[in-house]
């Protein structure tokens, strides 16, 4: 009888120790792949709220001082020490921020990576459809 409960008790072990061995990767992955995505959306969301309350801003304007309201806002965005470079792209048109930091490396604002420092590089773009 206790040769029988030894291998009994073998197997379930060996059992327990198979379905762990399969789940606890699995089990990594689906954590790795919630956390990953939650910290995607803690960058995008208050990048899209940001550019939303910006796009706002620009629209409470009058249309024939767009010009200056836009270099406002984006030497506003600038001043926060949280941008870098700031455009806004509208067709043939540039409008940048009148008040270049010259004592930090620019990067070109099109690309997606931070700044020096974890600084954030903000660039609004009105495509029109053609």
């Amino acid at each position: 009888m206790e040769r029988l409960i030894n291998t009994l008790r073998r197997r379930l072990m060996s059992v327990v120790l198979v379905i762990h061995a399969a789940l606890v990767p699995l089990l990594y992955l689906g954590v790795t792949a919630i956390v990953t995505d939650g910290y995607a959306e803690l960058f995008v969301n208050p990048a899209r709220s940001y550019s939303q309350l910006a796009a706002d801003e620009l629209e409470r304007g009058a249309p024939d001082d767009f010009e200056r309201h836009a270099a406002e806002l984006l030497d506003s965005v600038l001043l926060t020490g949280q941008v870098v470079f700031a455009e806004i792209v509208d067709g043939n048109r540039r409008i940048t921020a009148r008040c270049h930091r010259r004592s930090h490396r620019q990067t070109h604002p099109m690309t997606s990576s931070s700044g020096p420092m974890g600084t954030s590089l903000l660039h609004l773009a009105h495509h029109q459809a053609s």
